[in-house]
Formats: C-alpha cells, structure tokens, sequence
C-alpha cells in the first residue's frame, strides 16, 4: 500500500510538503503509468512508491524547471525504479558455464546427413 507519510519525511519544511503534495496530485497517474509498462500492475505501487521517496530525497531538482521539463523527470524517474526493481527482483536463470559438455555435442564428433 503507497504511503504518502514516507515522502513527506525526507522534505525540510511546511512549505516543501505543501509542494510535494500538489507535484504528487498532478503526477502520481503518470508515474504509476510508466511503472505498469515495466513490472506490470502487481509490483506498479511499490515502484512508485519508491519513485516517489526519490523524488521526495531530491526534490529541489524536481521543483525548479519548466513542466515539460518535470514531466520528463518524473516519467524517467519512474521507469529507471522500474528497471532497478526488475534488476533487483528477478529470478534469472543461471548458467553453470563448469558443466561438463554433453557427448552427442562434442566438438570431436561432426554431425553427417546420417547422424552422428
């Protein structure tokens, strides 16, 4: 569940949450837009969860600048904890590159129109 009180802890004064509050109001649906590209709608809240503490810990870059220029911000924020979420999550396979080479694949053998 997203919690605004976790953002609002990394902001210095009044001010700043009063800001935070109406930057969050005006971009919360693009954030979580990029966020479900990415991870899907399941793990979307948590992405912008921490999309959103980010941009709370570094907010004076978020504030100054033109919209166009915050609206990028925030979209690219989102997507880049999507991908750190992916990277972090992910159950990858992994190769076990000292398994030893199965014979009928043996670079020793050549393959014929008649088999092995």
């Amino acid at each position: 569940m997203f919690s605004l009180t976790a953002c609002l802890a990394f902001l210095e004064n009044e001010k700043d949450e009063e800001a935070f509050l109406r930057y969050y109001e005006r971009y919360h649906r693009l954030v979580l837009y990029e966020a479900e590209k990415i991870v899907g709608p399941s793990a979307a809240e948590d992405v912008m969860q921490n999309t959103f503490v980010y941009i709370a810990k570094h907010f004076s870059t978020f504030r100054s600048g033109s919209s166009k220029k915050v609206t990028h911000l925030a979209a690219l924020c989102a997507r880049r904890r999507a991908l750190d979420y992916l990277r972090r999550d992910a159950t990858i396979p992994r190769v076990n590159l000292r398994m030893k080479i199965p014979t009928a694949c043996s670079p020793t053998r050549r393959w014929t129109r008649n088999g092995w």
